[in-house]
């Protein structure tokens, strides 16, 4: 798993994590639609989000949201594109088929 994230939250009190959390309470209680609000809100604030990203991505899947997110995903390979330095061309190669794959494999390709 990724770095433990425990910032603090600048807008909504508490930390990044007790969001998280929270968005994985509603998770389990069947409230999709809370959680997505919750991920978005973090990802939105430009917070440490690769959690944020994955489990909205979970939860866009469990509501047969397909192209939001096929939508998630190009937005989370974006951004963390752009915060790696340079690769090179095999790498970038091996992530465009992958984003090929993972496009076909849902149907949006």
């Amino acid at each position: 798993m990724g770095m433990k994230i425990a910032h603090l939250d600048p807008e909504g009190g508490g930390t990044v994590r007790e969001h998280l959390e929270k968005g994985r309470e509603l998770e389990v209680a069947g409230k999709y639609k809370d959680a997505e609000k919750i991920y978005r809100s973090l990802i939105k604030r430009k917070l440490p989000a690769e959690q944020a990203f994955n489990r909205l991505m979970i939860v866009l899947r469990k509501e047969k949201e397909y192209l939001k997110e096929m939508a998630v995903i190009n937005n989370a390979i974006e951004i963390f594109q752009a915060g790696q330095p340079k690769t090179k061309h095999k790498a970038q190669s091996k992530i465009h088929k992958l984003s090929l794959s993972l496009g076909k494999s849902t149907g949006l390709i």
